[in-house]
């Protein structure tokens, strides 16, 4: 990599350390890493204007290098590279705060159609077409998943049905593709993660994938932030949000290729009772404030 590094960028670097799926060095007093990526060269473009425009609003997030070709992605036996220079090195955690303020003020009408996920109900209708198809092949070699994907699938249309009778509208912002709960303060500005989505998006799936240790003191902190700084509109997509089962779908994808261990796939059950708590909560809280659809199985 040091080669690679030298003849792309012209960087003359001592020491390089691969950890966590990153080559990591130090150049003129700043971190950088170098990445292998699976996006496409539009999602990049769009990526590279935005973190530009974010630099602009005083958002630190990291730098994409460019090449000697002057190109963005490095291109070396098949595989695509992105080297990141970092402003924020930070490894305390994300928290709750630290995602309202981000998508609060970052909450734009940004044209970014290559990483756009506004379009909720076309996207969850592929998801869900696409586990309904498997679900007959993974019967016997995955008979735990099998037993629980229609569960989540019957969840997840029942937030397009709420969804398509609601037609809500609520304001966008820059997101994160994925926040899981042990994510650090350096991996939330990397741009690769970014996502144009309803600004609500991070808070829903920060709660989500982090169900068997939310406290009671801690639903009230969520409550309070969607209630005291977001609005009605943003309130009611935090609902239908939380009926996308992410954090099993997740799951289900690393099980299917093979990089999950034991104690994740029993983490799919035990998530299933505190997943409901989590959606009853919600909607305990939502329908206080707001009109909202009777959901039968919720409200009991």
């Amino acid at each position: 990599m040091k080669n690679l590094i030298k003849y792309y960028y012209d960087f003359e670097i001592d020491r390089i350390i691969y950890c966590d799926g990153e080559y990591k060095f130090h150049y003129s007093s700043y971190e950088y890493c170098l990445l292998n990526i699976n996006k496409s060269i539009e999602e990049i473009n769009d990526i590279y204007m935005l973190s530009i425009d974010l630099h602009r609003l005083n958002f630190p997030c990291h730098e994409i290098i460019k090449n000697k070709d002057n190109l963005l992605i490095t291109s070396v036996q098949q595989k695509k590279y992105i080297l990141l220079k970092k402003y924020v090195v930070s490894t305390e955690p994300v928290t709750l705060e630290d995602i309202a303020y981000f998508n609060l003020n970052t909450s734009y009408n940004w044209n970014y159609k290559n990483i756009n996920r506004t379009s909720w109900i076309n996207l969850w209708s592929k998801k869900v077409d696409y586990y309904e198809y498997q679900i007959n092949q993974i019967s016997k070699q995955y008979k735990f998943l099998y037993n629980t994907l229609n569960y989540y699938l019957g969840i997840t249309e029942n937030g397009m049905q709420i969804l398509k009778i609601i037609n809500p509208t609520g304001k966008v912002s820059i997101c994160h593709d994925r926040i899981n709960k042990n994510m650090k303060l350096t991996d939330f500005y990397n741009p690769l993660n970014f996502v144009v989505d309803y600004r609500i998006r991070d808070i829903s799936e920060y709660c989500k994938q982090n169900l068997i240790n939310i406290s009671e003191y801690e639903y009230i902190k969520i409550f309070s932030i969607i209630n005291n700084a977001f609005e009605p509109n943003d309130a009611i997509m935090f609902f239908i949000r939380s009926f996308l089962p992410t954090f099993y779908f997740d799951l289900y994808e690393k099980i299917i290729i093979g990089g999950l261990k034991t104690n994740e796939i029993i983490e799919i059950f035990n998530n299933t009772k505190q997943y409901e708590i989590f959606l009853k909560k919600i909607y305990d809280f939502i329908k206080t404030y707001i009109r909202i659809p009777k959901i039968e199985w919720l409200d009991g």
